[in-house]
């Protein structure tokens, strides 16, 4: 699929970086095509060595999982390649599921936001990065939409593989019920939530986040005191 305007159009047209600069990620550029908001991910400004090996191999596999996703409801629309170096998907306007507090979130979303996430897995796709709520957008329809596919995997309808990786999103819906609707918990999120706390670098994680926040608290507490 070819892009809707060529290397020298976007670099013409799009805007500041709107992710984290680092050497390593891509950036994250606005542009609106035909009045269609849009978002470029973008290698080309990254050290060479590493946009021509990582950088394409992100890039291809991303949009290879667009294409095979292509008219679900609930997926950015796919817009195409203008080099290997890109993509550009059409941008969502919403709020991602993390600026929301306990019980902001309605049962009937979590039901929407599972069926989309069994939607994506029916065509042998696994996002693999739910656990970043930033991914999960609710959109200015009230809708749910799943962003960045960036750590996607495709795999073989209906294979093992396919069986095994979906749990790792289908407990990220689980961590959203949890926090959001806990009544609405069956015993299959149950599973998944008490198999997800039994992975060490998870707990080391969450370990290292409760520290953070113990130091941020602390120097709050030592700047009121001066």
């Amino acid at each position: 699929m070819s892009a809707p305007l060529t290397r020298e159009q976007l670099e013409a047209t799009a805007g500041e970086n709107l992710s984290p600069d680092r050497w390593y990620k891509p950036e994250v550029r606005p542009v609106t095509i035909r009045g269609v908001p849009c978002l470029v991910k973008d290698f080309r400004r990254r050290p060479l060595l590493w946009r021509l090996t990582a950088g394409r191999f992100v890039i291809a596999r991303e949009a290879s999982i667009y294409r095979a996703l292509r008219g679900l409801p609930g997926i950015p629309r796919f817009l195409g390649q203008c080099d290997e170096d890109c993509l550009i998907v059409e941008r969502i306007e919403g709020a991602d599921i993390s600026s929301f507090r306990k019980r902001e979130i309605a049962a009937a979303f979590l039901d929407r936001l599972e069926a989309l996430v069994t939607s994506i897995h029916d065509r042998g796709v696994v996002h693999w990065d739910l656990r970043q709520r930033k991914n999960v957008l609710v959109g200015r329809d009230g809708a749910p939409w799943l962003i960045d596919f960036a750590s996607g995997v495709r795999f073989p309808r209906g294979s093992a593989l396919l069986r095994w990786a979906r749990v790792s999103d289908l407990s990220g819906v689980a961590k959203l019920r949890e926090k959001f609707a806990p009544e609405t918990l069956t015993d299959r999120d149950r599973e998944l939530l008490s198999l997800d706390r039994l992975r060490p670098f998870r707990r080391a994680r969450k370990a290292k986040r409760r520290r953070r926040k113990a130091e941020r608290k602390a120097r709050r507490r030592a700047a009121k005191g001066l």
